[in-house]
């Protein structure tokens, strides 16, 4: 009887573990390209900007916050300057309604050849245009669905600086695409409790089990 029964719970604890939901996080990482006239500063016409931005959807903004726009911290961001990596000292994400902005600080500045009395490329950012009302605010995206709604003037700006000014140059983002990154998945309390008690079962029933051997 015991065995029977014993049988008849595992069998039921492996179909309820089997479609038992599971808990799990998602990031989401975003590729751009963008070229950049640097001439007005006495450099190339044309500089290239290529990054990428991974975040986290359920990530809080960073205190103490902005009213209508909030900043929020990245998992990981990288950006390379006409092919070359750089180094980054600051970066986060910017929502509102209508823009997300990835925000790049650079240390040191990118030198992009220019006249002498500008110091470097200082900053960066890429500005997605989207529809009115596209975000709440109230978190990061936990899709890329918006991407199919980016406005095609979406673009970057890039800040130079000299003693006393800073000026900027902007250019259109020309590649843009997306990737979720799932995170390994992690079964609810439930499930756990259920595994535990049916390794239990089989624990007993494997006790039984010798028991009777040795009777």
């Amino acid at each position: 009887m015991w065995r029977l029964l014993t049988t008849h719970t595992i069998t039921w604890l492996i179909a309820f573990l089997l479609v038992c939901p599971r808990a799990h996080a998602s990031s989401f990482r975003i590729d751009f390209e963008s070229e950049v006239d640097l001439s007005a500063f006495g450099g190339s016409s044309s500089n290239s900007f290529v990054g990428s931005v991974t975040w986290d959807s359920t990530a809080a903004p960073i205190p103490p916050g902005i009213p209508g726009n909030p900043h929020f911290p990245v998992v990981d961001a990288a950006v390379t300057f006409n092919g070359l990596a750089t180094s980054l000292t600051d970066q986060h994400i910017e929502l509102r309604h209508d823009l997300m902005y990835f925000n790049f600080v650079f240390s040191p500045s990118l030198d992009f050849g220019g006249d002498p009395e500008w110091e470097g490329i200082i900053e960066m950012f890429a500005r997605l245009r989207l529809p009115a009302n596209t975000f709440d605010l109230s978190g990061l995206p936990d899709d890329l669905g918006f991407l199919a709604l980016v406005q095609p003037d979406s673009d970057i700006r890039a800040f130079v600086r000299q003693p006393g000014i800073i000026d900027s140059s902007d250019g259109l983002i020309t590649s843009l695409s997306g990737v979720e990154i799932d995170a390994p998945e992690v079964p609810e309390p439930a499930s756990m409790a259920l595994t535990a008690f049916g390794l239990a079962l089989l624990a007993r029933s494997h006790h039984s089990a010798s028991r009777k051997r040795h009777l």
